[in-house]
């Protein structure tokens, strides 16, 4: 039962991937217990532990546990993905999303705030969501597969673009009506083409605006947490502090909504509901 993972190229992957979060969950920890105390932890176990000095067993227990837990997760989807009673993962689902909400309410207390359930918890379901589909999958993911979806999705949201972009007849005109009709549509439709052109220049020009100003605005999150002064006085340390975590975390957030934000541009500027290309 520990050895039907390895034979999927994507399940080893899933594997591999979750299998860490034992040791980041013992690493955020530890440095919750050592910077706010023991009463911020909520697990009895895990006080239990630290107060009687069995630290280093349970350790050792958390991190083996997960991984042995991620093999068996793995090993049991290859064994009943295509049974006819399913696959039942949503018990396998909620513990790696458990895990995963409880590391996350320790980087939000050690970094940002001090009672983070909701956020947790809404990050807790969208784990619990993701890794339900996909132990519930009947078919295997793959590069190809991946590729494959992509440019059907492509393909549709193109065609869709295109028809929305040619003009419906609705009723029968008359031949001097409708010649007339044309004339007027030919010349909205020449309007039309300008504004969407300048539209997608502007669109384009906010995109590379938005794009330059990331490194702006990644300097003022560091002049806002003060770790462009403290790197002066701690040198390269200042990245192990409770500050240059911070500051990492919100910088690589506000880098990943940015991108985000100009992707989006960069579509709507590519949009041809207004006329086509």
């Amino acid at each position: 039962m520990f050895s039907l993972w390895w034979r999927e190229r994507w399940i080893r992957a899933f594997v591999l991937s979750i299998a860490p979060i034992g040791v980041a969950d013992v690493i955020f920890t530890m440095m919750l217990i050592q910077i706010h105390g023991i009463e911020y932890e909520y697990n009895p176990f895990v006080r239990w532990a630290m107060v009687s000095n069995l630290w280093v067993l349970w350790i050792i227990a958390d991190i083996v546990s997960f991984v042995a837990f991620a093999m068996i997760a793995g090993s049991y989807y290859i064994h009943t993905r295509r049974s006819v009673l399913g696959t039942r993962s949503n018990l396998f689902a909620g513990l790696i999303a458990l895990r995963v909400s409880a590391v996350s309410y320790n980087v939000l207390v050690i970094y940002y705030m001090r009672e983070p359930i909701v956020p947790s918890f809404i990050i807790g379901l969208l784990v619990y969501r993701l890794c339900n589909s996909l132990l519930s999958r009947e078919r295997d993911i793959s590069i190809e597969g991946f590729k494959s979806w992509l440019w059907w999705k492509y393909y549709r949201l193109n065609e869709r673009l295109l028809l929305r972009g040619i003009p419906m007849e609705t009723e029968l005109e008359e031949p001097k009506a409708k010649a007339m009709n044309e004339a007027k549509q030919t010349d909205k439709q020449g309007i039309g083409i300008s504004k969407a052109w300048l539209k997608r220049a502007g669109l384009l020009m906010l995109a590379v605006i938005l794009f330059l100003s990331i490194p702006y605005v990644t300097m003022a999150i560091g002049l806002i947490y003060g770790t462009i002064y403290g790197q002066s006085f701690s040198g390269s340390n200042l990245y192990w502090t409770i500050e240059g975590g911070r500051t990492f975390l919100t910088g690589f957030f506000a880098i990943v909504l940015m991108l985000g934000i100009v992707l989006y541009i960069i579509l709507n500027a590519f949009d041809s509901k207004e006329g086509a290309w």
